[in-house]
């Protein structure tokens, strides 16, 4: 390829990933903030326990019980964010009501790019791109970021900007902390650097008191590492690495973390609603069939797992055993993962146990499977018909998750964008607060209990949205 198609692909590719991310950012605007959002990021009554024992030690020694034990650092973060990081915005747009979206969509788009750049580090590791391939793969990767038909089997950020704290932030946070662990491993260097370890160990406290997946993922990712190294031979790579004094520490370290927040988290107030453990095992065996078979997104993606493997193994072979052992990975991990789901409890809002958010590792680990497999055979020499296979299916693909994303969504939060504009510019003392829409609660049913009045005084306040002096009430229901 000469050097002005070079160009003119770059330019396109570059027009192709800016359409995609300003689309993702006006849909993230376009959301309401949900009914936790300010609870959590106030903090208020319900989640102040959890802000004044973010080590769980009153709850392990005074067998306390509160909201959202073991997950300080999911609270924390929202607590920042509201105050904080809406300052920044704050500053800049003087508008509290547009500052208050920049805000929930700002953390929606952090953690898109915090996922672009995680595909773009893990792929890396195993495949050196050029600059054009690269822009590639991110062009290719940001369409798995679904958030219209295929939001709910694949997921990944939340609809709900509270949520968006509890699952894809935290989770692209460990991928970056587990990072050195793949690229070492790749280089074929057994002992991580001492200054990098001294990073990863306090991202691993950071992991561990977080989101109730990682704990999990952890448990079930070294158990899988576990089987690979006693079925490896004793010289093996992963032996190696696995047996060096660095690695061993850092992973028992995130071990006993984790060991230790899955036992504060114990404490948690918010219990699960009690249903048998075999019938959990039966609502998620229902699940999974409709997980599956609502669209067609998981089914299209193992459609690629198949035609990448067979690519692969005919035209690359030197990548096909690493690829291999990839999937092998990939599909033990989610096995294991989705056995024990059920051992975590049950929610009334997730009926079949298994849904798009405790779904997410699973998702990211079926991505990162398409995402080499592309990169490999992209940055490979193939042959002309084997070229078009994987053109035509790539390319098929991304229209098929481009036409699926492509409604803009509009309006959905225009009601709540009322209510605030209606608060902002009334000046009287009192100020009635409309009832025929949600602000700040899950149900307009709350807005006539004392304590949610008093928690929307405040946050309306913090973001200034309504004055010192000023008090918002609700009229009596008729």
């Amino acid at each position: 390829m000469n050097q002005t198609l070079k160009r003119i692909l770059f330019i396109f590719l570059i027009i192709l990933l800016g359409f995609d991310l300003l689309q993702s950012a006006y849909h993230y605007y376009n959301l309401s903030f949900d009914g936790d959002f300010v609870r959590i990021g106030l903090p208020f009554k319900w989640y102040e326990d959890i802000m004044n024992d973010p080590w769980g030690l009153n709850a392990v020694l005074n067998n306390k019980e509160y909201a959202g034990a073991g997950r300080y650092m999911c609270h924390a973060s929202t607590v920042w964010w509201c105050s904080y990081a809406y300052s920044a915005i704050h500053h800049f747009v003087k508008d509290p009501v547009v500052s208050i979206y920049l805000l929930t969509s700002s953390i929606a788009m952090l953690v898109h790019m915090l996922y672009l750049v995680v595909v773009y580090l893990y792929v890396n590791a195993f495949v050196n791109l050029n600059r054009i391939q690269t822009l590639i793969l991110i062009v290719f990767a940001s369409i798995f970021i679904q958030y219209g038909r295929m939001y709910s089997s694949i997921g990944i950020i939340d609809r709900s900007a509270s949520y968006v704290f509890f699952y894809g932030l935290p989770i692209m946070i460990f991928l970056l902390y587990f990072y050195p662990y793949i690229y070492y491993f790749q280089k074929g260097q057994l002992q991580i650097p001492l200054n990098i370890r001294l990073i990863m160990m306090p991202l691993a406290i950071f992991c561990s008191f977080s989101s109730v997946l990682v704990q999990p993922v952890v448990f079930v990712l070294l158990f899988v590492l576990g089987v690979f190294y006693f079925l490896s031979p004793s010289d093996s790579a992963i032996r190696n690495y696995l047996s060096s004094k660095s690695v061993l520490t850092q992973l028992a370290w995130l071990f006993m973390l984790c060991v230790y927040v899955f036992y504060v988290a114990q404490f948690n107030s918010e219990k699960n609603t009690v249903v048998s453990l075999a019938e959990r095992y039966s609502l998620l065996l229902r699940g999974l069939w409709l997980h599956i078979t609502s669209n067609f997104a998981i089914i299209s993606i193992l459609s690629l797992h198949v035609v990448f493997y067979l690519l692969i193994q005919r035209f690359v072979p030197s990548y096909f055993k690493r690829y291999q052992k990839i999937i092998l990975f990939t599909y033990l991990f989610i096995f294991v993962y989705l056995s024990l789901l059920p051992l975590g409890g049950y929610r009334v809002y997730r009926p079949f146990i298994v849904r798009y958010d405790t779904f997410i590792p699973c998702s990211l680990l079926l991505f990162f499977v398409v995402f080499l497999g592309f990169s490999i055979l992209i940055s490979s020499s193939l042959s002309s018909k084997s070229k078009m296979i994987f053109m035509t299916t790539s390319v098929a693909f991304y229209t098929l998750f481009f036409l699926a994303d492509i409604s803009i969504e509009k309006d959905h939060n225009q009601c709540q964008q009322d209510v605030l504009y209606a608060l902002h510019h009334d000046k009287s003392n009192e100020l009635i607060l409309p009832t025929h829409c949600n602000l700040c609660t899950w149900d307009v049913s709350e807005f006539h209990d004392p304590v949610t009045q008093d928690m929307i005084n405040r946050m309306m306040k913090q973001w200034g949205v309504i004055e010192s002096y000023q008090k918002i009430v609700v009229l009596p229901a008729k």
